[in-house]
């Protein structure tokens, strides 16, 4: 509230700029990743250290593909979504929600792919060749804001990119 009255804007978490605790974004807070139930500061500070590495997350599939084997599972993904730590990717919630699951099978069958010594024709492709081939998400529109209040509240207590009586 009083971030509202001095025109401070509150940022939900990101996962490409966000830390476990609250930090700064160009002149707004950004709400840290430690405020999203169920994700712990093992899983935080592995997407930290992974975007500190290798760089920011393209998009959703590069964030699934580089997460995975690092302890993000579907739940992790299903809370940073409705929390809105994913928004950045330039896809919505709903598209989110509906396909990460598929992603994140595509990905671990790659993953025991490699293990097991399996080439496929696409291996043999650039990385822009086989970005045609990776699993599409759906083609559906955002939740109404009321759904995406909602789950703001359930995976963080309070509603950050609004409020109901707004």
């Amino acid at each position: 509230l009083i971030c509202r009255q001095m025109n401070i804007p509150i940022l939900p978490p990101d996962v490409n700029e966000g830390e476990w605790d609250f930090s700064v974004s160009n002149g707004s807070i950004r709400y840290g990743m430690s405020a999203i139930k169920s994700v712990g500061r093992p899983v935080i500070e592995a997407i930290v250290s992974e975007r500190k590495e290798r760089g920011k997350f393209k998009d959703f599939y590069d964030f699934i593909e580089r997460m995975s084997g690092q302890g993000v599972n579907k739940r992790y993904i299903e809370n940073l979504i409705k929390a809105g730590a994913l928004d950045g990717f330039g896809v919505n919630r709903r598209q989110m929600m509906l396909g990460y699951g598929p992603i994140l099978d595509s990905v671990s069958q790659e993953r025991k792919d490699v293990i097991t010594g399996q080439m496929d024709l696409f291996s043999l492709l650039s990385d822009e060749e086989s970005a045609q081939f990776k699993t599409p998400l759906p083609n559906v529109s955002e939740y109404d804001r009321e759904e995406l209040l909602g789950y703001e509240r359930e995976v963080m207590g309070i509603y950050v990119s609004g409020h109901p009586l707004e």
